[in-house]
Order: C-alpha cells, then structure tokens, then sequence
C-alpha cells in the first residue's frame, strides 16, 4: 500500500500516493479508436481505467494521434489497426525494440455486453505478460487532482450526449441519473443543466400519456421513478399538477403498504411458506418512496408502515458478523452475498426513514443504530489503495465497482448531513472513496460499474455479471460529498 501525505489546507484532509516507480510515466500507448462509435475499444480502455493502468494521454484525456518519438518506455502499445498510424509503426525508429510489446486491435465483426470476454483476455495479458502495473500510484493521483465540479457537471452533459435514450426510459435509470444530475445543477446553480433535468422530466411524462414509455407499456403502464418526479414538484414550487399527479399515482397505495407491513410484522410472506418473508435488497429501497409519500402528502401512516417493513428488512437482510446487507434473504433461513449495489438499494430505504422520520420518533435512533453498524462494515470492506468498494463488498476476488462505491458515498453522506452517522472514520473514509472514483474517471466516465442482477447464489454467479464503460456514475455521489464534505479543491 502507498504511503500517504495529508494536505491540511483542505476542508478535509486529501489522501495522496506518494510512492513514485523507478519509471513513473505513462506505461500504456493507445492509439485510436478508428470508429469513434466502437463500444469493445472504448469498453477495453474503460477497463483499463478500472485496473488503474497508467495510459498515455493528455489533461484532457484524448490519446497520441502520432507516434510518440521515444517509445521504449512504454510496456505496451496498442494501436488500432484501421488508422493510418498503424501502418508507419515498423519505419519507427523504435521498432526492433519494441515489436514485441506492440498489442494490435482490430474492431470485432459484433459486440455483446454479455460476452466480453475478449476485452478481460487483453486486460489480464497486460496485466500478466506485460507487467503493467495495476492502480499505479502516479495514474491514481492524475485522476484524484482533477476539480471536483468540473468532473460532475462535465460527466452530466456527457451522459446527456451519449446516454440520453437512458434518461427516457422512466425506470430505476432515470431516476440515478436524472437525479443525481438535479442534485449537481442545483448544488452548483446550474440553470441550463436545471432545464435539461426538468425539460427530460416532462418527456418521460408525454411518453407515458402516449403510452410509449419504454419501461412501461400497456394497461398496467406506470413511472417506475415516481418519487423522482414528485421530489421535482416540490423542490419547484408544486406547480406542475400532472407531474404531481402521475407520481402519485405511480406509487404504492396506502392499503398496499399497510397490508405489506403486516405481512412482515406478522412474519408470514405469499409464496415463502409459513415464517419470515422472503426479501431482497430492492424491497427495501422502495421505502424511500413510501418515506417521501408520508413526508411531502403528510400522510404517517406510509411512515409506520415503512418502520415496519425496515424492521423485517433488517432481520432479513443484515448480517451481524459483516456488519453489511445481503442482496436477499430469509430470518434465520437464508442469508445471500453482499452485493456492492444491492447493499446500496437498502440504503435508500434506510436513510430515506431517517431524513423524513422527526429525531424524536421512537425508532429513530434505532435506525441511526443500523446506519453507524453499516459505516462499519464499509470500513472494514473498503480498499485501502484506491478507496472503492468491490462488486461483492468485502471479497478481494471481485472486481473493484464504481457505481456501489458511489450509491454507498450518496447514502452516506446524506446520514452524516442529518446526523443520523457520526462515527469519527467516516470523513476519511468518503474522502477516499470519492477521490477513488475521480481517479477511475476517464473520458468523462468513470470505470466501471456492473449490471444490476438477481440474486446469485455464489462469487462465481457475481463475477460472471457483466460490466457496462458507456455510462458515468460519479455525480450520483459527487455532488452529495461536495456538498457534504468538500469542495477538496477550488473550482
């Protein structure tokens, strides 16, 4: 592990690799991609990214159009073979010393996000043959000196470019995203950005009136990211009745969560038998609906009813010896993996109770309770070099996974801002944690997050869960540390 050097002229103190390698440039030339639209080139360098590879690039992260002129220093070269570039390597001066390590790439014939095998053969040959060095200390700190508002506001307008039929699918997508982009506009008083969140808002909603909403069709057809919607009538004024009322009456009814609570208060489940109810993690999450509907309408009983499903969710979910949530679970039956993004969709239920229950409810400082025990196991699990989190939280044998890391700096830092988390790591925990994912952050996007899943049975089933390096995650966390904890830096 690097050692580290604290800079006390930050709000909080900066966690920087100082160790230097006997060569610590860049170790990596990539050349291309010819096809800027080529997914497999950009997805390889993304998982590049994610190993901390040290690649040969500018502040703004675009590659050498032309061969350097010393090329000796570089592990591996690897050039597109479809540029022009490709053919003049072999009159390089360079050449005979460095053929060996030249990697070439030709853009595949197909591309499927479920198969990318071919992408982790060429990363573990670099890691392995090559000996390119993994989450080099020079790299790390390239990406940890970047500005904090410029890697948020410039990751939202490139989601927004590239990713923008995600944010008209009106499901659990837009929600992150649109979300996380109010958040960043509204932290920042971003006016144009603020447009684009409400103007994406307003089209969701037309979809769904024309009944061609992606994620919903037919006559069953709903928002799955009603709370989204009524969060924006509030924090605008309450004006907008149909974003009002398509919320409302998107979300759970009252009768359905009270029949849910006794469901779990009486411990019997429709399709698990007799006893405690069968839960995952993204059971528990829609409590932050159920917690917005009882705040915003002034309706308690969605509140108690929620109480009561996060009790079960606890006895179901929470494994005492991690000190983390299970992805799924059954009382004293059953007890699932700690996986990154499901312990995170407990969260949301969690810490959505907290910011809307009175600290003067009786079963507040019990949920805090749960809140400091999840802090915890965070910092038993987190990764000492880079600060992420792993895909399964806590087993070294997964990947490192950005979207976990950022969902778990979100909900966190929204429990410190209300003091439902106080326990003195956390500051320094979240610090690096957020620098950790300003370090994987590469061409506006930050590398990489892993596909939501159902419930795996063990590691194996996990690791087999594809990676996606189209899409950005940082400002779902970045702008709730900013706003928590920082800027680090100016700007």
């Amino acid at each position: 592990m690097p050692k580290v050097q604290k800079n006390h002229s930050a709000k909080h103190s900066e966690i920087v690799p100082v160790r230097q390698l006997a060569d610590s440039g860049p170790e990596v030339l990539v050349m291309g991609p010819a096809d800027k639209q080529d997914v497999t080139f950009q997805l390889y360098v993304d998982m590049m990214v994610e190993y901390g590879m040290y690649l040969e690039a500018d502040e703004n992260d675009r590659f050498p159009e032309k061969l350097p002129r010393d090329l000796n220093h570089y592990k591996a070269i690897i050039i597109d073979q479809d540029l022009p570039v490709a053919k003049l390597v072999e009159k390089h001066r360079d050449y005979a010393a460095v053929k060996n390590r030249l990697r070439p790439y030709r853009k595949p014939k197909e591309f499927s996000w479920n198969d990318q095998r071919s992408q982790f053969v060429w990363v573990h040959r670099l890691l392995m043959q090559d000996g390119v060095t993994p989450q080099h200390p020079d790299f790390l700190a390239r990406g940890m000196a970047r500005r904090d508002k410029k890697v948020i506001i410039d990751q939202c307008y490139a989601y927004w470019n590239e990713s923008p039929v995600w944010l008209r699918y009106g499901n659990d997508v837009t929600f992150v995203n649109l979300g996380g982009m109010w958040r960043a506009a509204r932290l920042y008083r971003h006016a144009d950005l603020q447009r684009k969140v409400l103007s994406a808002a307003q089209d969701v909603l037309d979809l769904l009136e024309r009944d061609e909403l992606p994620c919903s069709k037919g006559p069953n057809r709903r928002l799955h990211c009603g709370a989204m919607m009524l969060q924006f009538w509030d924090e605008t004024g309450r004006r907008d009745k149909r974003m009002y009322k398509h919320a409302v009456d998107s979300m759970i009814s009252l009768a359905d969560a009270r029949a849910m609570a006794k469901r779990y208060r009486e411990g019997a489940h429709q399709g698990a038998g007799a006893g405690a109810p069968y839960t995952r993690a993204e059971h528990i999450s829609g409590l932050q609906d159920w917690a917005i509907l009882g705040g915003m309408l002034k309706k308690p009983g969605y509140l108690d009813a929620a109480v009561d499903v996060m009790k079960g969710g606890f006895d179901a979910l929470f494994d005492r010896r991690k000190m983390l949530w299970a992805h799924y679970g059954v009382k004293g039956q059953r007890l699932g993996l700690t996986w990154g993004r499901g312990q995170n969709w407990v969260l949301y239920g969690l810490v959505g109770l907290l910011e809307t229950l009175p600290k003067t409810h009786k079963d507040w400082p019990l949920l805090a309770s749960w809140m400091e025990m999840t802090a915890e196991g965070m910092r038993r699990s987190q990764e000492p070099v880079t600060g992420l989190w792993h895909h399964v939280m806590g087993e070294p044998s997964t990947r490192l996974e950005v979207s976990g890391t950022s969902h778990a700096i979100q909900h966190l830092c929204r429990a410190w801002r209300i003091g439902a988390l106080r326990a003195s790591f956390v500051p320094d925990m979240l610090t690096r944690a957020w620098r950790g994912l300003k370090a994987h952050t590469f061409h506006n996007r930050t590398c990489t997050f892993a596909w939501g899943t159902g419930e795996g049975y063990d590691l194996p089933f996990y690791n087999t869960v594809p990676c996606g390096g189209s899409l950005g995650y940082t400002y779902i966390a970045g702008t709730d540390y900013v706003k928590t904890f920082g800027p680090l830096v100016p700007g």
